[in-house]
């Protein structure tokens, strides 16, 4: 489920001022846009061991008529549903710990607007990791 608030800042055509006219048309309008999202993290092949695990996060971003940018957070969270064997500082610990997090940027390009749809050419960046020890030094 997604659910999305906007917010739009609009601006005026025409500014007149002691003679001055200011024409703000080349001004691009700016909106602020945010979501909250959750799911769930299927992991594969040897990461398979450590089990789904439910995930939240949250985007938001600016976006004028034709850019857009994006920040995402997201967090896997609950025990892995196995124990597993991690070496850390040549021990082996028996653990079913696991907490995980991805914080990305995404920037895109609006190809085509019609109406109330949007078609964007996306692009991003992001950093996707977990924890399986709880270290308390």
């Amino acid at each position: 489920m997604e659910v999305s608030i906007t917010f739009s800042m609009y601006s005026i055509k025409v500014v007149q001022q002691d003679d001055v006219v200011v024409n703000t048309d080349s001004i691009p309008k700016v909106g602020i846009h945010g979501s909250y999202f959750g799911g769930v993290w299927i992991p594969n092949g040897n990461l398979s061991i450590l089990g789904n695990h439910p995930l939240v996060g949250v985007q938001f971003g600016i976006r004028t008529d034709k850019l857009l940018i994006d920040l995402t957070l997201q967090f896997k969270f609950l025990k892995s549903q196995n124990h597993f064997q991690v070496n850390h500082n040549n021990t082996t610990f028996d653990t079913d710990h696991f907490f995980g997090g991805y914080y990305g940027l995404d920037l895109g390009y609006n190809l085509i607007k019609r109406k109330s749809n949007l078609i964007d050419l996306l692009s991003g960046v992001g950093l996707d990791g977990f924890d399986v020890l709880k270290i308390n030094d």
